[in-house]
């Protein structure tokens, strides 16, 4: 996530609990890492109530 590495992409998803968005590791969002949770699928983030970001679209 902080690297913004595009080979993570679809492996596991970040969740931002300030704003209620969940990224792609690759997303040009910087959130501050003691508010990100870690999803393993997209339908995991949707389910915990977290929106998808309209930067990335995951």
């Amino acid at each position: 996530m902080l690297s913004k590495d595009k080979d993570f992409d679809g492996l596991f998803y970040n969740a931002v609990r300030t704003t209620g968005i969940f990224c792609k590791p690759s997303c040009s969002a910087n959130p501050r890492p003691d508010n990100v949770t870690f999803y393993i699928t997209r339908d995991e983030a949707l389910k915990n109530g977290y929106r998808a970001c309209k930067r990335c679209k995951p």
